[in-house]
């Protein structure tokens, strides 16, 4: 099978076992350089000047997609004497999707300050303590509720869809809840001990062994869920919805109960200390203390705006979110309104909140009904995106569903047929590459010597000892080379028990590296550098002709595939490389390979493709910077900074 990944990896057909090992690679900034491929023209050095200009958030649609219909909704309108250039937008080649939420958030809770899911559309996220990022998607059907522990995640939806993911598993278990009623509020004792409500005020209950209907009833639909600590079965079992109803089982039966005007729809209940408290549209707040009825409450919110949640660590201290970014806070005694910094999502709407212990301070979410959120950090509230903010350098695997990304700030991720899913790997340094063995253990590189192993979904960090950056990593069968700042070179033990330091022949940062089509070692790196190795020789320097940093590398049916700063492409083979592309201030970060089909992307959105001995622009509609790219030939995938990921399902 002929492999070719992203930011620069991939296999011939017809070579050696090793040739055919997954190999791929990515780039980490751009470094200072002599400049121009032949001449020297001055580059940006260093991720600053980069991400100065990072502006573009992606969405989870194609920004277009040149149909008819999306063509005639952009036409110019005005008369015909109107001689302003009326030229149609080009028909986009990639299609533009996110890493995070998919432009809706429903809603969200929280393990704990370090773990917290939402749903978003079909799709699930979930946060890691530093940053959200997708978690996959069960199925087709929109999700609206998400309850978790330590051990499980349940998230409910449309036409009585439930899903469950246990903690550490690849993928979502899909459960027939006998219901086709969407499903908005899910909350549960346990993992065997779950209850979800929905239209029709409609109750379902999972008892460990399988889901039943408890109760229906027309006219109320039941947006949000909660059990009162220390009940059993139905009992302490609330839902709340519209016509300000609640729905619990009082003296042996189900029953509806107004707590709130007939015309507000209560959109959350939440309870602590044994008080109960419920929000809804309409400015409506209405408590029930122990002992006491459900009472209303005043805001005091002069603009009286929806709430859609509520949550806290006490009864005297609980925060409920609403409309238009409106936070207010009780004590006990009364409302009063918080102020959000923000500054982007100060004023969104806030769909759904929660809270979780963390240590000497509280952890709040809140998530906004389009995307991004907020959270409390040093007493104000501030943005907190439900996209990475930084994405993706590397991607590798052998085939589309069985797809590996690493980047900033320690993200993982993992693509099958449920989409691309984060993976709890325990670290926060920057990954830079990943590569997948034959066998199935993934190997990731990154900054401070960060060497990591992934088998059947344990992570292992392997201690280099090297307080250095690392660019790539090259995984076969038989061995493990990685490779990275100031021409360091290291052996991996394939049990990740020993490292070794080898000679490079260079004292140039080595960017990247493959196993070529030629089956020898290919290197890459800072201002022109180009290396080949055959067996366990040293390598021996390729004159590349260039001076710019060479940041990627793939694998071509004689040699390699290389690319860099000033729009430079390359084929190289041992007798030489040939100058195929350049362009002065496009910087190319990744590569990917896969017979005929070559892509290389880089600089503001740029994707360039092999036609004939030319490379020729793709159109994505982007401006951000994209790092990595890979292809089999007939599906394509590009990701970049800001979370930005294009994808592409047809050869071209």
């Amino acid at each position: 099978m002929r492999m070719v990944q992203l930011p620069g990896r991939s296999r011939a057909p017809g070579v050696s076992s090793l040739a055919v090992a997954a190999a791929f690679g990515l780039v980490v900034g751009v470094g200072a350089c002599s400049g121009s491929a032949l001449e020297g023209e001055a580059t940006p050095s260093g991720d600053t000047a980069v991400d100065a200009v990072d502006t573009f958030v992606p969405t989870d649609t194609a920004v277009t997609t040149g149909d008819t219909e999306d063509v005639a909704d952009t036409v110019d309108t005005r008369d015909a004497t109107d001689t302003t250039d009326t030229t149609e937008p080009p028909v986009l080649d990639w299609e533009s999707r996110s890493l995070g939420d998919t432009g809706v958030v429903s809603d969200v809770f929280a393990v704990s300050a370090t773990e917290a899911y939402a749903v978003s559309g079909p799709r699930v996220l979930r946060y890691n303590g530093r940053g959200w990022a997708t978690y996959g998607e069960p199925g087709p059907d929109a999700l609206y509720g998400v309850w978790a522990d330590e051990s499980v995640v349940i998230v409910v939806g449309s036409g009585g869809a439930v899903a469950r993911r246990a903690h550490g598993a690849a993928r979502w278990e899909l459960e027939a809840t006998g219901s086709d009623a969407d499903l908005h509020g899910v909350f549960a004792r346990s993992p065997d001990d779950v209850w979800a409500a929905g239209d029709a005020a409609t109750l379902v209950h999972w008892d460990g062994t399988a889901w039943s209907e408890a109760f229906t009833l027309d006219g109320i639909d039941l947006r949000s869920l909660f059990i009162v600590p220390g009940t059993t079965a139905e009992d302490g079992v609330l839902a709340v919805g519209t016509g300000g109803q609640l729905v619990s089982y009082q003296a042996g039966d189900w029953r509806a109960q107004q707590i709130a005007s007939g015309t507000a729809v209560m959109n959350d209940i939440y309870g602590i200390d044994g008080t109960l408290f419920a929000v809804g549209t309409e400015a409506t707040i209405t408590v029930k203390k122990p002992g006491s009825n459900w009472q209303g409450q005043t805001t005091n919110d002069p603009r009286d705006r929806d709430l859609y949640a509520i949550t806290g660590p006490a009864a005297d201290d609980v925060v409920a979110f609403g409309a238009g970014g409106v936070v207010i806070r009780y004590d006990g005694q009364r409302w009063t309104t918080d102020t959000v910094t923000g500054p982007t999502f100060a004023a969104a709407d806030m769909a759904a909140a929660a809270w979780a212990p963390s240590g000497s301070k509280d952890f709040y979410v809140a998530v906004g009904k389009a995307g991004g959120g907020l959270t409390l950090t040093n007493g104000q509230w501030v943005d907190l995106p439900t996209r990475p903010e930084n994405g993706l350098r590397d991607i590798a695997g052998a085939n589309a569903e069985a797809l590996w990304g690493v980047g900033r700030g320690g993200l993982v991720v993992r693509r099958s047929d449920q989409g691309w899913s984060a993976v709890a790997v325990g670290v926060t340094d920057d990954l830079n590459a990943v590569d997948v063995a034959p066998g199935g253990i993934v190997w990731a590189v990154g900054a401070n010597g960060l060497v990591l192993r992934i088998e059947d979904g344990a992570p292992m960090v392997i201690d280099t000892q090297l307080p250095l950056e690392l660019f790539d990593v090259v995984a076969t069968a038989t061995s493990v080379t990685v490779c990275g700042k100031g021409g360091t070179l290291l052996d991996v033990a394939l049990d990740g028990t020993a490292t070794t330091l080898l000679p490079s022949g260079a004292s140039a940062d080595l960017r990247a590296m493959v196993i070529g089509g030629d089956g020898a070692l290919w290197l890459s790196g800072a201002v022109g550098t180009l290396l080949r190795a055959e067996g366990s020789a040293i390598p021996t320097l390729v004159t590349s002709g260039v001076g710019g940093n060479l940041n990627d590398l793939a694998a071509t049916a004689t040699g390699v595939l290389a690319v860099g700063d000033n729009g430079v492409v390359l084929e190289a083979t041992s007798a030489g490389a040939t100058l195929l592309n350049e362009e002065p201030a496009l910087f190319l970060y990744g590569v990917a390979v896969s017979g005929d089909v070559q892509f290389a992307v880089g600089w503001n959105g740029t994707v360039l493709r092999r036609d004939g001995d030319a490379f020729v622009r793709e159109e994505t509609g982007l401006s951000g910077v994209l790092e990595t790219v890979w292809t089999d030939g007939t599906a394509a995938f590009a990701a970049g900074r800001q979370g930005l990921l294009l994808s592409r399902v047809e050869a071209p």
